[in-house]
């Protein structure tokens, strides 16, 4: 199964690379192409002729954007090229958000959306697929953004001695990621260590002195062994890596977003956000807060990168094998 995917850089490029890692035994092999500026890698035309699969991940169709307008013109070239292939959407979060506020103001390009409508959708997450169920698109829940860190050794599983939340708040989306509410939960809580991670602050003047940013970093599995908690807010989410990894790590998790064995509260919950903090500091002072093992199991069985690239892959064979596309059954577990 030859598969091409295109569109956003990280997520694209993340599934081609996931696909060729765990589906041999599916006889899949991918390739990313990026045609966004600057980094121009248009594919040869015999390639798209090749494609058994064209993946669209994120960029969703009808969007009014300069950008959106010329990835819908490149799509439309595709099917010209390649009109037997089977074309896939892939929504990963804010493209639903994105495409819902155009409909809502009315701003769709109802035409192009209506278009490609009927081919197949997939979703990272259940609820990304609700949304777009209001607007007439039945996706599946297929995440491919599994567990990604390496073997932890089970001592860096033990909680630190001191209470400390990690959390997630790039700089150039600080406002998106709840970067006013970690501020006023963490002057509320003056004796909370928080680290941030993704961004240095640069949007912050004057900073809570139990506030470190981080910056990017390349070592989380060493973070989550120094936090007790994550706190993950998001305007609009699929499913965080942060929140998957830090149940992973039998850490506790903060969301705003039910997920198992997570604490929910409101994005603008800034009183939510302090009162479960406090109920955890309150167990760890008194050391009798353990591990979350419950959502570190569920956690690890259920977002294992392989098991996940083996339901896209028979996802796609059912679909091919719909169309008159006979493939042979893999020769193992995916």
């Amino acid at each position: 199964m030859r598969v091409l995917v295109f569109g956003q850089q990280r997520w694209g490029s993340f599934l081609a690379r996931q696909l060729n890692r765990y589906g041999a035994s599916w006889d899949v092999s991918a390739e990313y192409r990026n045609i966004a500026a600057p980094r121009f890698q248009v594919p040869w035309i015999s390639t798209v002729r090749k494609a058994e699969v064209i993946v669209r991940v994120g960029y969703p169709a009808g969007a009014p954007t300069v950008r959106g307008r010329a990835f819908d013109l490149f799509w439309d070239t595709l099917h010209v090229v390649n009109p037997s292939a089977l074309y896939l959407h892939y929504w990963i979060g804010t493209d639903v958000q994105s495409v819902t506020r155009y409909h809502a103001g009315g701003r769709l390009r109802t035409g192009v959306f209506e278009k490609y409508r009927g081919e197949m959708h997939a979703t990272l997450t259940a609820r990304l697929a609700d949304e777009l169920l209001q607007l007439s698109v039945k996706a599946a829940e297929l995440p491919f953004d599994g567990l990604d860190l390496p073997p932890v050794d089970e001592r860096q599983l033990a909680l630190p001695r001191q209470f400390t939340v990690l959390t997630y708040i790039p700089d150039e989306r600080w406002s998106f990621y709840g970067g006013e509410q970690l501020v006023r939960a963490a002057r509320q809580l003056p004796r909370v260590r928080f680290l941030v991670t993704a961004g240095r602050g640069s949007w912050l003047r004057d900073r809570p002195t139990n506030v470190t940013f981080l910056g990017w970093r390349n070592d989380m599995e060493d973070l989550y062994a120094a936090s007790s908690v994550v706190l993950r807010l998001a305007e609009h989410d699929a499913l965080g890596s942060t929140v998957i990894e830090g149940l992973a790590m039998a850490r506790y998790v903060i969301y705003n977003h039910p997920v198992p064995f997570t604490e929910t509260v409101g994005f603008d919950d800034v009183g939510g956000i302090v009162r479960a903090v406090r109920r955890l500091v309150e167990l760890h002072d008194a050391g009798l807060l353990p591990l979350n093992v419950e959502g570190r199991h569920w956690a690890l069985t259920v977002y294992d990168e392989e098991r996940l690239i083996a339901r896209l892959c028979e996802s796609l064979t059912a679909q091919l094998g719909e169309r008159g596309v006979q493939r042979r059954p893999p020769s193992a577990r995916c």
